[in-house]
């Protein structure tokens, strides 16, 4: 979580700084951004927010940013993360005959192996193929953070989506994570 809260800030000067021209571009492109990344529907607040062949609908008030490699969408108060990343390019068979070994790997990259994955398994949202780690971490500026990790399958490819919700704020967007997470499609 120290990492994230790092590169919010980075990112708020960012925003701050570029934001104004981004919303003019898309408002002339009809709502699409070509970024590094790829193509974002929309860099405004709230709203579908696609990328990386998946869209999802956030609240109003949340933030989305766009990185080298990914969409991130912040929460009021930065409570929530929410990351959708582009992983790989395989069929869902040849990732899911891995799926643990390589959700492993990819969590290591980002937290190290300071994580305790408490469940982990296959799940169909809204009829997409997806393979999940529920997990948490201790981080020691901001405490606990309970995370969702979903690979999902696009037919492009697999696209990775991460909800990371500090512990005390988990109950409070419990239905706001549910609404994003059934509002999953993809594109």
């Amino acid at each position: 979580m120290k990492r994230h809260v790092i590169a919010v800030l980075a990112l708020v000067g960012l925003v701050l700084a570029g934001c104004g021209s981004q919303d003019k571009a898309a408002e002339k492109s009809g709502g699409a951004v070509e970024g590094k990344a790829g193509n974002i529907a929309s860099v405004k607040k709230g709203g579908t927010q696609t990328y990386a062949n998946i869209s999802i609908t956030v609240p109003a008030d949340w933030e989305v940013s766009e990185e080298e490699n990914l969409v991130r969408v912040y929460s009021p108060g930065d409570t929530v993360l929410l990351q959708i990343e582009e992983f790989s390019s395989e069929s869902w068979k040849d990732y899911v005959a891995k799926a643990e070994k390589k959700m492993t790997e990819y969590l290591k990259n980002d937290l190290g192996s300071e994580y305790k994955v408490s469940k982990k398994g296959e799940e169909k949202i809204n009829g997409i193929n997806t393979y999940y780690f529920n997990y948490s971490y201790e981080d020691p500026d901001y405490g606990k953070a309970i995370c969702y990790t979903y690979a999902v399958e696009t037919g492009k490819g697999i696209t990775m989506l991460t909800f990371d919700v500090l512990e005390e704020g988990l109950n409070d967007y419990k239905k706001a994570m549910g609404d994003i997470k059934a509002s999953l499609a993809v594109k």
